[in-house]
């Protein structure tokens, strides 16, 4: 095919000298498309979320809105009227975008064009040069400002943007990598009925439309089969009367005004593109109260809705699998902004009536519920498994499309059974089964796909929707006397094969469902009712084959290759599953850290992205996985080499995580993290809540009384006995805290159930043998009742273990072993000065209360996860070069606007952490610049004399105090700053940070390209480095850095046209 006849237009694009003598030829042909080829279309027009806080967009959106009211046709209904509004604010959104996108881009291809009909014209007529060249000069110029003008002011917003985001969010970089997911390309699909595979726009919207038109078209369901499920649910499983006219309440405007308020402001628009922050300009206006009341009552009473509500663009997200096959596309409807307040305002009423409704073994999307609960449970369900050598099996239940085959009729029947109002059931039943669907392939729009069954994944009351339709088939199952469950032992400390109360028929989060079957006749009792809920819901049967032919995909035990994985947490059935799954994580996070290691990032922002997206995969699982301190070790390892970029000398860990205003960093350590996220269940379990359906399991006398929280030597061997099991996590928890009992006061009853090891002081010329250790107290002492205090026993009193007891006592007789003040404090009388304590009962509150475990009696300080972190967190100081620094300079410093190579020098010199060749494993420690004997992080930095000379030479500009070695030290090493001259602009931390980075890269060029370190050199490069620092700052005010140019567009004819480019920057 001749290219050249494909050609529709070329353009010559001017490129300014400066920059190459070489100009951008630009060529457009219309090729045939190829079969793989994909085109991409306009997609859905959504208004910048920027405009809202325009001052003039705002009072161009309340004039159109006072404007399109007063105009109303009186007979059109409240619908029509609020969409006949967002539609005109809609218009007006766009017609204000355009207005304000005149900006130099358009302003540089207006004079591209005029360049070349100069060109063109010299080209035709050589005699029109001596009047032509003159105006081709001014307008070559005018393109040469505004492309350095475009550079230059892009290079600063890229940094400035990098600094306050990327440095500081971690959410602005997963967004930033998580838009080339939300951008993948559909290239090709089979088609869902002919099985051909689709290249072609045409092809992969039938292909789509087909797919989805079949998904969303509702097969009968058996009334039957619906009667029959919803017969089991008990007749008190009904909402209440009050709960019912909460539900059917009227909205009032202050909660709609709060609704929409609470909305995410980085919400994604649907079909009429307007954001929540415009959305609310409409609903604060005056002349729409009364209008928004009665749009959302009438949508909440009767079920009457604008009809823009009705519209609905699908977005499809991939999944894992073979992307040619739409099962395998997660479709996500973006709904307009204001039908997503309505649901959000019904949602939050349903949730709070919704959890006297759904069984406490479903804990997805519902209030004081947690994913991490199911995982706790059935880890403690294997566990009890492998000590009984039971034979029961865990089934994981996997429903195909289970939010988008919701039956409409099945839904409502379940409602109305729920005793959720007629009023409520219709408008749900109205909104969710009448919607159109338009599907995105591309960009490109599908027709509408009427949407008769299914709930809209992206919608905020889905999920508590779809948690009612699931509820009769686990009620079914929890009540069927035909499926036992797995029993667990009456409580924690009863021996496994006792049968207790607790009994575990299923798990589940939303629709991820694991059941607990003991024999083939329960598989077969559970396949009929999942037959009767496929009937009932139109849901996907998982079984559709006889018994023996059952869709069981895979069989997991302990000689399986991997753990299986639940809800993302990896149950192991063997240590050689475990250590896989290890190994397997292990790579994964140095993978992440490989794949963030090229950017240029502080020390500060390489920890924010390690604690909150390269570590986010280690938190899950760490809930629940117990680790080897060897897999910490590799994993401290790996998160040192990150922080520090693999420079020496390195930060040591613990430093790393120390708190920022400690002189640390914030890294979170591993091993505390994981104790951290224990709290969830350790501090309901030591205050008698334990947060499980199955209560009765977790209580017994030695837990209720906290004795084996505080001591390990009084811990149950069945509850240690493992260093897997669920409690040695609960136990590491509590190990970790600061143990600090010299000012507890307890009672003798408490002081006689402890161990003699417990109660003694450790003493290297006494050391207590192990089998004395284990003694308890009450041997050798024992309560005075009369005297309300403890003493020691009379040889004749001692009967047990008499040898190793007399010669504990005979030991603190002679001072050779010394006892715990809070011990020997229950030796004293009850009148003394001490806080009066209960002698009935053994309370270990004191200790719990010590490690904050427990609060204060009248002082109520929750323990957070931060809390906790700081406890366990050393209190020594680490080795600095002034490790007196006060936590607001250690602040001071973080809150520097200063470029991330100038901050990490910075605190690399606070902490003594420099590559000089002090620090180093260096041949020779002399300076090879001035060839004193030793180069120590000072010298390195300011005392060498070449260097001492550009500190000095800038101070005087910067400074009123004459220039001292003291001063310069004060100021970098305890942020002392002297006061600046007024004539001064930059701040001082700028100023130093400027002088540290030139200083540090003049340095590295005299090593690594051989330059001479020289004094002139490295004064200019830090004005350089002080004048981009001004130019940010102007541009972060608002303020062009660089001069707008001034376009003068010559005309060939005799009038002349001047354009001053003013435009709003805002908007560029």
């Amino acid at each position: 095919m001749d290219m050249f006849d494909c050609r529709v237009a070329s353009d010559v694009t001017y490129i300014q000298p400066s920059w190459s003598d070489q100009f951008l030829v630009t060529s457009h042909f219309a090729l045939r498309s190829p079969t793989h080829a994909t085109i991409l279309g306009k997609g859905v027009w959504r208004a910048h979320p920027r405009l809202a806080s325009s001052e003039t967009f705002q009072a161009l959106v309340a004039h159109t809105v006072f404007t399109t009211v007063s105009t109303f046709d009186p007979h059109m209904s409240p619908q029509d009227k609020w969409d006949k509004v967002k539609t005109s604010v809609a218009q007006a959104a766009k017609s204000f975008s355009r207005r304000s996108a005149f900006t130099l881009t358009k302003a540089e291809s207006l004079l591209h064009r005029k360049r070349s009909g100069i060109v063109n014209r010299l080209a035709a007529n050589a005699s029109l040069l001596p009047s032509l060249t003159p105006q081709l000069s001014i307008v070559e110029s005018q393109l040469a400002s505004i492309q350095q003008y475009h550079t230059e002011t892009l290079a600063l917003r890229a940094g400035i943007r990098w600094r306050e985001q990327g440095e500081l969010s971690a959410g602005y970089l997963k967004r930033t990598a998580a838009q080339r997911q939300t951008h993948q390309i559909m290239k090709q699909l089979l088609h869902p009925v002919t099985s051909t595979l689709c290249s072609t726009t045409e092809e992969m919207i039938h292909a789509s439309v087909s797919f989805y038109g079949n998904l969303y078209s509702p097969d009968p369901i058996d009334d039957n089969a619906v009667e029959d499920l919803l017969s089991t649910l008990p007749s008190s499983l009904c909402l209440s009367d009050s709960d019912q006219r909460f539900l059917a309440n009227s909205f009032t405007y202050d909660a709609l005004l709060d609704g929409v308020s609470r909305c995410p402001k980085r919400g994604s628009p649907g079909l009429d593109g307007l954001q929540y922050e415009i959305l609310r300009l409409i609903f604060i206006h005056p002349s729409c109260r009364d209008l928004l009341l009665q749009v959302y009552n009438d949508a909440l009473s009767k079920g009457i809705f604008p009809a823009s509500w009705f519209g609905t663009s699908v977005s499809l997200l991939p999944k894992k699998g073979d992307l040619k096959d739409l099962k395998n596309w997660r479709p996500i409807s973006l709904i307009n902004t204001d039908a997503k307040v309505f649901t959000r305002l019904l949602n939050a009423r349903i949730v709070k009536c919704a959890s006297k409704l759904i069984n406490p073994y479903q804990t997805g999307f519902l209030g004081g519920r947690f994913i991490a609960d199911n995982g706790l449970l059935v880890k403690l369900i294997m566990e009890h498994a492998r000590l009984t050598s039971s034979t029961a099996i865990g089934l994981l239940l996997d429903q195909e499309k289970a939010y988008d085959r919701v039956h409409p009729a099945y839904l409502c029947q379940v409602l109305h059974r729920f005793g959720f109002p007629s009023s409520i059931v219709n408008s749900l039943s109205t909104l969710f089964f009448n919607t159109n669907l338009h599907l995105n392939i591309n960009g490109f729009l599908s027709p509408p796909i009427p949407q008769r069954r299914g709930l809209r994944q992206g919608d905020p009351i889905s999920p508590v929707l779809f948690n009612l339709a699931f509820e009769p088939l686990l009620r079914r199952i929890l009540s069927s006397p035909h499926v036992s469950g797995f029993q667990l032992p009456r409580s924690v400390c009863s021996p496994p094969d006792l049968e207790s109360r607790s009994k575990v028929k299923l798990l589940a989060y939303a629709d991820d469902v694991v059941c607990f079957l003991n024999d083939p006749h329960e598989l077969n009792i559970l396949h009929e009712h999942l037959n009767i809920y496929a009937k009932a819901s139109n849901a996907k049967r998982i079984w559709r084959t006889p018994l023996l032919q059952q869709q069981i995909h895979s069989w997991h035990d302990s000689s399986s290759r991997d753990p299986v994985i639940y809800l993302g947490f990896p149950l192991h059935s063997s240590i050689a599953q475990h250590d896989t799954y290890l190994t397997s994580l292990l790579s994964k996070i140095t993978t992440g850290m490989q794949l963030h290691s090229h950017r240029s990032l502080s020390v500060r922002g390489r920890v924010t992205i390690l604690n909150s997206l390269i570590l986010s995969k280690l938190w899950h699982v760490l809930r629940i996985l117990s680790v080897p301190n060897l897999f910490f070790k590799k994993l401290k390892s790996q998160i040192s080499g990150f922080v520090s970029a693999k420079r020496s000398p390195r930060v040591s860990f613990e430093t790393m995580c120390f708190p920022r205003n400690k002189g640390g960093l914030g890294v979170l350590n591993p091993h505390i993290q994981q104790s951290a996220l224990q709290l969830r269940w350790l501090l309901p379990l030591l205050h008698d809540r334990p947060c499980s359906p199955t209560s009765d399991f977790w209580h017994h006398r030695s837990l209720q009384s906290s004795v084996a929280f505080v001591f390990p030597s009084l811990r149950p061997k069945a509850l240690t006995q493992s260093s897997d099991g669920v409690f040695s996590l609960f136990f590491t928890a509590v190990d970790n805290l600061p143990h600090l009992f010299d000012q507890v006061v307890i009672n003798p009853q408490t002081a006689l159930c402890l161990k003699l090891g417990d109660v003694s002081v450790f003493s290297s010329s006494c050391p207590l043998p192990k089998s004395m250790a284990q003694l308890p107290c009450s041997l050798a002492y024992k309560f005075d009742s009369t005297k309300g205090r403890l003493q020691p026993k009379l040889p004749a009193e001692i009967s047990i273990h008499p040898y190793l007891t007399k010669r504990f006592l005979k030991w603190v007789r002679l001072d050779q072993l010394k006892l715990q003040p809070f011990f020997i404090r229950a030796f004293l009388r009850p009148a003394s000065s001490f806080t009066s304590v209960t002698h009935s009962l053994v309370d270990m509150s004191p200790f719990l209360v010590t490690v904050s475990l427990v609060d204060h009696p009248g002082v109520r300080l929750r323990l957070t996860s931060r809390r906790y972190r700081r406890l366990c967190c050393p209190s020594e100081s680490f080795s600095s070069l002034y490790p007196n620094l006060t936590s607001s300079k250690w602040l001071a410093l973080w809150r520097f606007p200063l470029r991330p190579q100038s901050c990490d020098i910075w605190y690399r010199l606070l902490h003594n952490k420099l590559p000089c060749r002090s620090n180093l494993y260096w041949t020779s420690k002399i300076c090879h610049i001035c060839t004193a004997p030793e180069e120590t992080p000072s010298h390195f930095l300011l005392e060498c004399p070449r260097k001492l000379a550009v500190w000095s030479s800038l101070w005087v500009s910067q400074f009123e105090q004459p220039f001292s070695t003291y001063s310069l030290r004060c100021a970098l090493f305890l942020l002392q700053f002297p006061t600046c001259r007024p004539t001064a602009i930059q701040e001082p931390s700028i100023f130093f940070g400027s002088i540290l980075l030139a200083v540090w890269r003049n340095h590295w060029s005299s090593i690594f390209d051989q330059r001479p370190f020289t004094t002139s050199a490295t004064i200019s490069s830090t004005n350089q480095l002080l004048s981009a620092s001004l130019q940010e700052l102007l541009i972060s005010d608002g303020i062009s850095p660089v001069p707008l140019p001034h376009l003068i567009l010559p005309c060939s004819s005799s009038r002349r046209r001047s354009h001053t480019y003013t435009g709003d920057l805002s908007f560029n």
